[in-house]
């Protein structure tokens, strides 16, 4: 069993390196940790140097504690250019690029839209969506977004 102070501090290596966690598995199988963290910087660009850097703190912290975790694996990664974007949080770091989000029902006769994010609130993004010569803007609610990707 873990003890919630190696899981707070695990997370706070993670934390006070400016990061933010994206996504995180935490567990333990027969006797080995395994660690996992998407990370990235609240406006992107987390790069390989920075998350070997945290791996080495985190290892470094599970080797001090070896009665608690005699085994361990620890994996940090970014989510790259393809992570879906759920929240408000995701959807203000991509304000002015391109998306295609995918709904959970239809919003304007369509279940998945693809535009500019020009507006987001705490309800809802706005995208603006081509339509030959002109643009129309399309308000998509957050509880009917499943996720959003960046169109590259």
């Amino acid at each position: 069993m873990l003890y919630p102070e190696v899981l707070g501090k695990i997370r706070n290596i993670v934390l006070s390196s400016g990061l933010e966690i994206v996504e995180e598995t935490i567990r333990e199988q027969r006797g080995v940790l395994f660690v996992k963290f998407l990370v990235d910087f609240p406006f992107g660009g987390v790069d390989i140097g920075t998350c070997e850097r945290v791996n080495r703190q985190i290892s470094n912290y599970l080797d001090s504690v070896p009665d608690l975790v005699p085994d361990y694996s620890v994996e940090i990664s970014s989510p790259g250019l393809d992570r879906k974007l759920r929240d408000y949080d995701d959807f203000k770091r991509v304000r002015g690029q391109k998306l295609e989000v995918l709904l959970s029902e239809k919003v304007s006769g369509k279940g998945q839209w693809q535009g500019v994010l020009r507006e987001i609130d705490e309800g809802k993004i706005v995208l603006s969506v081509s339509r030959g010569k002109s643009d129309i803007m399309v308000e998509i609610p957050y509880e009917k977004i499943i996720y959003g990707r960046i169109v590259l």
